[in-house]
């Protein structure tokens, strides 16, 4: 019998049976420095795991335990952890209703991964959601999330879009900004892709800085695609990016219930790159067809 220890824990012990012992002595060595190994490998396996699920309870802590419920519209999201560092991302995504009726809804993503980037996802999403929800324009939300960033000196920013969808008839008003972060995407129920242009500057580097803008209505049916760079990014095992088949792959997965939309993306994004790489966030609005 062989103690199986690693790292100074004892996780058990490995027991061996052979009918006959040759070189007894010598065979014995090589046992011991089998179950070490086994012991070694058994330790490493479980401290992987143990820190991916916190990696991926501290990430979902991150993020909204649930989107809210909005008359004449269907949220969805999904989030899938990247699983090279087993660090924490800095993909943020939120919902804020309007007293008046309609949400405002905005993603971000932070650059790098670790313990910095998950303070400043956490301080990113609660920042524009406080804001917001006391009323704040999404230009100030922006621009007072911007200052706090460059107070801290920190050689990271934040890309972030912020979108506002107000009713209008049996539709809904669309306007957006964005602070350098990837253009969103509206399919129309008739499952047409059109990119809405977003430009503006990142976050947490300039003190002064502008955003892009533009509006546009959805129509029942239409649905507002927001999304991270690790949709875009995403690259198969030959080098191609999934930004080059992210229209089809959004008019295809669009045509399905509108509650999982985000999630069959997201498999789609997952089914196509050749690894896991950065952390994909992607947010929906629907707007519902009455009659």
């Amino acid at each position: 019998m062989n103690p199986l220890k690693a790292r100074g824990r004892g996780l058990g012990s490995l027991t061996f049976f052979y009918h006959r012992v040759i070189g007894a002595e010598g065979a014995s060595r090589f046992l011991a420095d089998l179950a070490d190994r086994a012991a070694l490998a058994i330790d490493s396996s479980t401290l992987y795991e143990q820190r991916r699920r916190h990696v991926v309870s501290l990430q979902r802590h991150l993020l909204p335990s649930e989107l809210p419920r909005i008359a004449g519209l269907t949220l969805s999201s999904a989030y899938e952890v990247g699983d090279v560092s087993l660090d924490v991302g800095g993909d943020f995504y939120d919902a804020v209703p309007a007293a008046q009726g309609g949400v405002t809804l905005l993603i971000g993503d932070v650059c790098g991964r670790g313990a910095e980037a998950a303070a400043f996802t956490g301080l990113a999403r609660h920042t524009l959601r406080t804001l917001l929800e006391d009323g704040s324009t999404p230009e100030h939300a922006l621009e007072r999330l911007n200052q706090a960033l460059v107070r801290e000196g920190t050689s990271r920013f934040v890309t972030a879009l912020v979108a506002v969808l107000v009713p209008d008839g049996e539709g809904f008003r669309l306007r957006y900004w964005s602070a350098g972060h990837p253009a969103p995407l509206v399919r129309s129920a008739d499952g047409t892709v059109e990119e809405l242009p977003a430009h503006g500057d990142l976050l947490g580097v300039l003190e002064d800085i502008e955003y892009g803008s533009g509006s546009v209505r959805l129509e029942p049916g239409d649905a507002l695609v927001m999304f991270t760079d690790g949709v875009t990014e995403a690259r198969a095992a030959d080098g191609t990016f999934f930004e080059s088949q992210l229209r089809d792959a959004v008019a295809r997965t669009g045509a399905g219930d509108a509650q999982g939309f985000a999630e069959r993306l997201t498999e789609a994004v997952v089914e196509f790159r050749g690894a896991g790489a950065d952390d994909i966030a992607v947010l929906v609005a629907q707007a519902e067809v009455t009659g």
